[in-house]
């Protein structure tokens, strides 16, 4: 049933619609008083629909979105018709919910922003919270290499910044980036790589575990478990 259905289903919807309509005309009148004048309410009033779904109100009957929104029950029907239309959302019996269509909305945004531009809030916060330097890093051919980094507060901190490039197997991060390899790409690595000896805790056997770090489980047989991996002075 779409939302016209619905709106002919609802008792007293036709007694209502024109008090309503006034009510409706004067509140955008009230509610744009003070706002610049090419400030356009229809445009706010249509964002606020779509923004009163949520996680968990994700159907809600058009006198829900009516009353989560403000807005009286004409205008509500007004909007949701328009989004119905334009595909933004969809209505079963008196619900009505969001459609896949939304996620549009959001992807121009998402799209212009870089992985580090997204991730260095969260590093930041999470260096805060632990008091360590934390990165993200990706695996270009052989290299280890930052894309983003938050270093810790500290008076000593090594010196890694972003682009930075360093071998994958003798560090924490390399070592976890190279035991999720398909096992044809890992053995190529082993093979092509020179595993120096860094320190003396370097490991550089790879029987000895090069490419596959110290974990609770091992990754390849619990893919879904939380693995760590620490690098034991091997840099």
């Amino acid at each position: 049933m779409n939302i016209r259905g619905a709106e002919e289903a609802d008792p007293g919807a036709d007694e209502d619609r024109g008090a309503d309509e006034g009510r409706g005309a004067d509140e955008e009148r009230g509610v744009a008083a003070g706002r610049r004048t090419d400030f356009v309410q229809s445009l706010d009033r249509g964002l606020a629909v779509i923004r009163c779904f949520s996680s968990e109100h994700p159907s809600l009957t058009l006198s829900e979105v009516a009353e989560r929104t403000g807005l009286t029950r004409a205008a509500a029907r007004r909007f949701l018709l328009t989004l119905q239309e334009l595909g933004y959302v969809g209505s079963s019996g008196r619900q009505f919910s969001l459609r896949p269509r939304v996620l549009a909305l959001g992807y121009a945004y998402l799209s212009s922003f870089s992985v580090a531009q997204i991730a260095q809030p969260h590093l930041e916060d999470l260096a805060e919270q632990l008091h360590e330097s934390c990165s993200v890093s990706v695996l270009d051919g052989d290299d280890l290499v930052y894309v983003a980094r938050a270093s810790a507060n500290r008076i000593m901190t090594i010196a890694l910044t972003v682009g930075t490039r360093l071998p994958p197997y003798p560090t924490s991060m390399g070592r976890i980036l190279l035991a999720h390899l398909p096992e044809a790409e890992l053995d190529g690595y082993l093979r092509r790589a020179t595993l120096r000896r860094l320190t003396e805790h370097t490991i550089t056997d790879p029987a000895d575990g090069v490419g596959r770090p110290h974990v609770h489980r091992h990754p390849r047989r619990h893919p879904h478990c939380q693995v760590a991996a620490y690098d034991a002075s091997q840099t």
